[in-house]
């Protein structure tokens, strides 16, 4: 992980292994209540978007995209694809993961692209 790219946070079973996002409270696998928290990379690639062009989404200008970005732990996470064009992103698309500040009480983790 580069110094620029923040950490993300996901758990895996302690019984298994597997990495789960978002977290439950038990291991689907090996019905383990135990499990580890890891931190991932904060890089992926885009497996699944979005453009959300309607309805409007109060405090957001459309059009936006929202994104499903498969980090190389294994996990998938929803975020929102920031600092480019919608028409530039794809799927494969290499991201990393930035935080917003919303408003004073909501920081949220979305993607920006990786520069190659």
């Amino acid at each position: 992980m580069s110094e620029e790219t923040p950490a993300a946070s996901t758990t895996s079973s302690s019984g298994t292994g597997e990495p789960r996002h978002p977290p439950g409270p038990v291991c689907p696998s090996c019905r383990s209540v135990a499990r580890t928290y890891v931190t991932a990379s904060g890089e992926g690639e885009v497996y699944s978007y979005v453009v959300h062009h309607n309805p409007p989404v109060p405090g957001r200008e459309t059009p936006f995209v929202v994104a499903v970005v498969e980090l190389p732990e294994g996990v998938r996470i929803v975020g929102n694809v920031v600092d480019c064009a919608p028409t530039r992103v794809g799927i494969g698309m290499p991201v990393r993961l930035t935080y917003r500040q919303m408003d004073d009480e909501l920081i949220l983790p979305m993607w920006v692209p990786r520069e190659a």
